[in-house]
């Protein structure tokens, strides 16, 4: 028994959106159903992923679910990304225990001060008073990275050149303006190390998958993408407790998905990449992390063509989490976008022949949690 995606649906990520959650959540999942073409009707239950923190509100489900179409259906949510959602949705199918399953998420990030915002997600004894927040975090971890491993800033700088000059051609991309190399290396500085254009943006928007069963989605789906593999891991929550050149959850979550989709090259069975970039030094790292190169070698990816649409191994050719970043459905986006590229949907980023792809996310400061995916046509 599998489970497959028998449809898809995404809404352009923009800054501050004026729809309220229940309008997003009924947009992107009108989208979801239409392209698999059923009903709200025929969905058993529904599953989101959302930050009650990060939206700003409490218990965000209850203002989601009707406009994702839970009304009087078994619903769940977690409170991470939504490829975390997505996991619990293929248990639900796999278990038996449902045949069709709405998977969503949304994301309202680009309001509010989120320095103060991402600073409350910390435990408030040992962190939260030092004022440590998701740029700080994620500037210290590109910091020791970059110092580790002598990464240059034009080795970094043609990554988000790669990924953003990516967005211009994906018509639901945030920063689609694109990118030159001068402009990158110019940047204002955002939180040392970090130029601007090396971490993605505070982003709003969302996606819905529908999951289902392999006999209902061989039913009434010509092209189904399967799950071939899943797999995730949780690290130790403090900081300061590891090392944070070495994205270990992921490299663990990957392990396990690996094994189940039979994978025993990684840079060279899979056809494309979607992988959550939070900063430049985040896609070299999780390159690492996945198998794609040696520890210390995946600041060279871009700058030799690797990971190009046209490349071995194209990664984010979407334009990754650093061109669109609604938070908690930033994971969830890698999935849409893979399934997109396998069914030969991508628009003008379609990556030729892809048959093999991997989405993958990471959640928590310093990568606590991680979550991939891979998916076969």
């Amino acid at each position: 028994m599998r489970a497959g995606i028998i449809g898809v649906g995404q809404i352009k990520s923009e800054e501050c959106k004026k729809d309220v959650f229940s309008d997003q959540s009924t947009l992107i999942a009108k989208a979801a159903l239409a392209d698999a073409a059923i009903e709200i009707g025929d969905i058993d239950n529904v599953v989101l992923g959302e930050y009650d923190l990060v939206t700003g509100r409490t218990a965000a489900h209850m203002y989601t679910i009707m406009g994702a179409g839970g009304f009087l259906k078994d619903e769940l949510r977690i409170n991470d990304d939504g490829l975390f959602a997505l996991a619990q949705a293929y248990a639900g199918i796999m278990s038996g225990s449902f045949e069709k399953t709405l998977v969503l998420s949304t994301g309202i990030s680009s309001e509010g001060p989120q320095e103060l915002i991402t600073n409350m997600r910390l435990d408030p004894f040992f962190h939260r008073h030092l004022g440590l927040h998701e740029k700080m975090a994620t500037a210290m971890q590109a910091l020791q990275y970059r110092e580790k491993y002598q990464v240059s800033e034009e080795l970094s700088a043609k990554i988000a050149v790669k990924n953003r000059n990516n967005a211009k051609v994906n018509p639901y991309a945030h920063l689609d303006q694109g990118l030159s190399i001068d402009e990158a290396l110019e940047a204002d500085f955002d939180c040392w190390p970090l130029r601007i254009t090396e971490r993605a943006p505070w982003s709003d928007g969302g996606c819905a998958l529908i999951l289902a069963s392999e006999a209902y989605a061989r039913r009434v789906c010509q092209n189904p993408i399967w799950i071939s593999g899943l797999g995730w891991s949780n690290e130790t929550y403090y900081m300061g407790d590891k090392d944070l050149t070495q994205l270990t959850s992921v490299k663990y979550a990957a392990q396990r998905a690996y094994k189940m989709a039979g994978i025993k090259n990684s840079a060279t069975e899979i056809d494309i990449a979607e992988l959550f970039d939070l900063t430049t030094y985040h896609e070299m790292m999780t390159c690492e992390a996945l198998g794609f190169c040696e520890k210390g070698k995946g600041k060279y990816l871009a700058d030799e063509g690797f990971t190009e649409i046209g490349g071995q191994l194209p990664v984010n050719p979407s334009g990754g989490v650093l061109s669109s970043n609604p938070m908690s459905a930033s994971g969830l986006t890698r999935l849409v976008e893979c399934v997109l590229q396998l069914q030969g949907r991508a628009s003008d980023h379609q990556v030729p022949d892809a048959a093999t792809g991997l989405a993958q996310s990471i959640s928590g400061y310093g990568a606590q949690r991680a979550c991939t995916v891979i998916v076969r046509r």
